[in-house]
């Protein structure tokens, strides 16, 4: 339904934001979506979510990192990569952490 809508509006400048942690929280299967719409993804926030839950700490959820990992360093993606991350009352180290688990998948 989404790509349909997507490819409907008939613009390149129309994009796709993929959410790895809106995507688990909703029960989305990574490969599925990027099959769908992987060449239209121009933008990918990094985070993770429990199914049907809220923010965890990036590996503590659903979201299929490793994979969005893989994708992210393919031959296939060249947009832009955002860390959204869990946040708490040490965001500086809880971020680094975090970094350093991805780059560690």
């Amino acid at each position: 339904e989404f790509l349909d809508f997507i490819l409907m509006i008939r613009n390149k400048k129309i994009t796709v934001n993929y959410d790895s942690g809106n995507s688990a929280s909703l029960g989305f299967d990574f490969e599925k979506e990027i099959n769908l719409y992987g060449e239209k993804i121009s933008n990918i926030h990094i985070k993770d979510r429990k199914f049907q839950g809220g923010p965890v700490i990036l590996g503590e959820g659903d979201a299929q990192l490793k994979k969005v990992k893989n994708f992210i360093f393919s031959e296939n993606y060249n947009g832009l990569v955002v860390f959204q991350a869990f946040r708490d009352k040490k965001p500086i180290k809880t971020f680094k952490q975090q970094f350093e688990y991805f780059l560690n998948l």
